[in-house]
Order: structure tokens, then C-alpha cells, then sequence
């Protein structure tokens, strides 16, 4: 079944519509017809630049005429690199779209810090990205958008929001609407029900994550730290906090969870004007998938948003590879598939919606 005005009916099941950070830590798809258009193109390191910060990255362009539609990838969370959603992303290119890769400020060739920065401050490097490409003469300058995954859902749909209609679409994967605080404690609770962990447990780790939430809205952390240091919470303390210990007061992970643990995209769901494609796992171990498509599509409804779309992957982890079962991270490297039809939505999703030239 599928509920978009913008699509046909399809013979499948499609409905329309973080290492320290705290380091809390079967049918054939017909979606339009998607054809490859060259198996070359040209690839060379770009910069520009956000408010004084220097940007690095990678513009990659199809061998085909131009102006090329062209997508922004925009990282998860962490230090990442312009290597960042690689695999889901490659070929957008040999089907005639351009994309933009970059290190995140602080990391690789970039200036900046990552760890100091809101969620305000990544969308507007997005967006500096989106700016950088409209200026090219090779680029569609009325075709450009943005691909995001896990917090790059988020970023990139408030990059969206704050772009004033000049991000032409989203292709937004893993992320959870409710932010990432909310992102955090389900992954905590995924981890102690995995563990078939004691109602004591729980209730002692719930009580840890009440408390550095307060720290986080209000600085004062002398009464999570009190508690922490007793014998039954520090048993504990290692599923709130990765590694088991509180990291000090200063710490940029501190600074960085205290700039992004109250924000929601669901506030900015308004905002959004372009075209937005949405998907996540089903066996998702850091969002509750069912809950965020749910809870995204009632917004984007509200909204009067007319060309949402999203996709629940079957068996599909945060980075929908195919697991057998849920469980922490991705699965492993040797081991990795992406969800089947995966690079076939994202693909035939956006041709229906941008205009690719093919040479003669």
C-alpha cells in the first residue's frame, strides 16, 4: 500500500507519507523506472565555508550534462568524516545527481568543533553546503537537497526548516523525531532489556538518567555524582554512562549533550516545505522505529505537508543492514547488507522528483 499524490500504487508495502559522546552512550520494486546512466564521474576536494569555519570536502559529479540536481550528506553523530553514509549514498552519481561530502567541523580537513556546536549550528553548515552548490554552474541551483542518517535526520530536517524553501528535498534515514536525549534513554532501556536486566537495576539506571538530564538543564550535577559514587548505582552507571564513569563537569561531551539533549525535530516539522522521504529499521536498537514513523507522520499531517513519504525496512538495523536480530550498533563489517530495495526507494523516490539530463 502506498498514500502519496505524488506516487503510483506499488506491489509492495510503502506508506506515504555515539567513544564517548557522553558516550552516555517479493517483488521487484517499480518506483518510477531507474536506469544508470553513467558508470563514471568526476570526483574533487572542495571547500567552503560557515561563519569563519572552514568546511572540507569531497563534490562528487556525474560524467553526464549538467546542471545536475545535487544532495548535501549530512553526518550522524560523533566525529565523522565525509566518508560518513558512503555505502547508502554512492550511487546517487552514476544516476546522474551530484553529491556533496564533507568532514564535520573539527574533524579531518575541517575547522571547528563539533563537540561545542548546536543543533542550530550543524544545520547551518548544511546549509553552507547547499549555498556552496547553488553557486556552481554545473548544479541545478532550484535542485538541490539534502541526505541525512540517525542525528544527520535530525540536522538535516531542521536544515530543511531553516532553509526557506531553498532545500529542494530530504531523504532522512534512523532518526528519531523526539531528539536525542529521547534517542539515548531508549537505547539505555533497549540495553537493559536485553540484559533481562532486575527491576532494581532499572529503576537505580532510570534514576541516573532523571538526574543527568537535570545536570543538563541546569548545570548543578553534585547530587548525580554523589550518587553514582555509591556501590549499588556505580554496578550501574556503566549502561548510562559508556565506560562507567561520569566524565568531569568541563568535559566537551558534557557541553555537547548539554546543547542538544532538549531539542526536538517535531518542533520544526512546520517548517518544512520540500519533499521528504523518510525510512528506518525495523529492528532498530537506538529508535523505536514504529513510535517515530507514527509520530512523524502526525506532524508532518498537522502540518499540511502534501508529498511525505516514509518506509518501515523489515529486519533492518539504525543502519539498515539487514540483522537477524536486534541488538546494539550495526552489523558487523563482514556481514553488512543493505536493507533490499533500499538504494532503490532512495533512488526512485528522488528521480520522480528532480530532472536528470542524459547526454545524447
Amino acid at each position: 500500500m502506498i498514500n502519496c499524490k505524488k506516487c503510483k500504487a506499488l506491489p509492495t508495502t510503502y506508506v506515504c507519507f555515539k567513544k564517548w559522546i557522553i558516550f552516555i552512550s517479493s517483488v521487484f520494486f517499480i518506483f518510477g523506472e531507474v536506469n544508470v546512466f553513467s558508470d563514471t564521474y568526476d570526483e574533487k576536494n572542495v571547500q567552503f565555508e560557515n561563519n569563519g569555519v572552514k568546511l572540507a570536502g569531497t563534490l562528487i559529479l556525474p560524467d553526464t550534462a549538467g546542471p545536475h540536481p545535487a544532495i548535501v550528506i549530512v553526518h550522524g553523530s560523533g566525529a565523522s568524516d565525509r566518508h560518513n553514509w558512503e555505502e547508502h549514498t554512492k550511487h546517487f552519481p552514476s544516476n546522474g545527481i551530484a553529491i556533496l561530502r564533507y568532514d564535520k567541523r573539527g574533524v579531518g580537513a575541517s575547522t571547528g568543533s563539533w563537540l561545542s556546536a548546536s543543533p542550530s549550528i550543524l544545520a547551518d553548515d548544511v546549509l553552507a553546503g547547499v549555498h556552496f552548490l547553488q553557486k556552481l554552474p554545473n548544479i541545478n541551483s532550484e535542485q538541490v537537497g539534502i541526505w541525512g542518517g540517525s542525528q544527520g535526520w535530525t540536522i538535516g530536517a531542521f536544515a530543511a526548516a531553516r532553509s526557506k524553501g531553498k532545500v529542494a528535498f530530504a531523504i532522512i534515514i534512523s532518526g528519531d523525531p523526539k531528539g536525542q536525549w529521547e534517542q539515548e534513554k531508549y537505547r539505555v532501556r533497549a540495553l537493559l532489556r536485553q540484559d533481562n536486566a532486575s527491576n532494581a537495576t532499572r529503576d537505580r539506571v532510570e534514576k541516573l538518567l532523571s538526574l543527568m538530564e537535570t545536570f543538563f538543564k541546569t548545570g548543578e550535577g553534585s547530587e548525580l555524582r554523589e550518587l553514582a559514587a555509591t556501590p549499588d548505582y556505580k554496578k550501574v552507571l556503566h549502561y548510562a554512562v559508556r565506560g562507567g564513569v561520569l566524565p568531569p563537569d568541563n568535559h566537551p561531551a558534557i557541553t555537547w549533550w548539554r546543547l542538544n539533549y532538549d531539542f526536538s525535530p517535531l518542533s520544526i516539522v512546520q517548517n518544512i516545505k520540500c519533499p521528504v522521504l523518510s525510512i528506518w529499521g525495523e529492528k532498530d536498537f537506538l529508535v523505536n522505529s514504529q513510535e517515530a514513523a507514527s509520530l512523524s507522520t502526525q506532524a508532518f499531517n498537522e502540518s499540511g505537508h502534501n508529498d511525505y513519504t516514509w518506509k518501515i525496512f523489515p529486519d533492518a538495523d539504525h543502519g539498515l543492514y539487514i540483522r537477524n536480530e536486534a541488538g546494539p550498533g550495526w552489523a558487523k563489517k563482514d556481514q553488512r547488507l543493505l536493507a533490499p530495495e533500499f538504494v532503490d526507494l532512495t533512488t526512485a523516490w528522488l528521480l520522480k522528483r528532480v530532472t536528470v539530463k542524459k547526454d545524447n
